[in-house]
């Protein structure tokens, strides 16, 4: 079996921005082979440039860590939208004309205010969340 490849260079794509920044290129260099499936080629990229590698490394990483904060942050709002809808309907089942019994302090209009209360929440989150998954859309990788 034989393996044949063509290196263009190495570069970075910000998926956020879309700009490509190309550091190193192929150049003539002579390989050698180490044993049966391995080759060594050194000095084999030109234009590799400490400075711009740096900067494109820590443009990466900071893109990945931007995209970690918004994961959690998604997780985050799913959990308190199904805390605010449970909340919601513990209120609506304590208003019912049999469960007052329960809460005799508290009136079903008042309960039923609670519920609205945290129902607006959850959509207020739920919004929010629906701008955090348009934002993580539109800086994943075209497929």
């Amino acid at each position: 079996m034989q393996l044949n490849s063509h290196v263009i260079g190495l570069g970075f794509w910000n998926i956020t921005t879309g700009e490509t920044t190309l550091f190193a290129w192929p150049q003539d260099s002579q390989a050698q082979v180490m044993s049966g499936n391995e080759v060594r080629i050194t000095n084999s990229l030109q234009g590799a440039d400490a400075e711009l590698w740096q900067a494109a490394s820590a443009a990466a990483q900071q893109a990945a860590e931007a995209q970690a904060t918004r994961r959690v942050r998604i997780a985050n709002l799913q959990r308190q939208i199904v805390d605010l809808e449970m909340d919601a309907r513990l209120e609506e089942s304590l208003a019912e004309p049999g469960a007052r019994a329960a809460a005799p302090a508290m009136g079903a209009v008042k309960l039923r205010k609670e519920a609205d209360k945290y129902r607006a929440e959850a959509a207020r989150l739920r919004a929010e969340l629906a701008g955090l998954d348009v934002l993580a859309a539109s800086s994943a990788p075209a497929q």
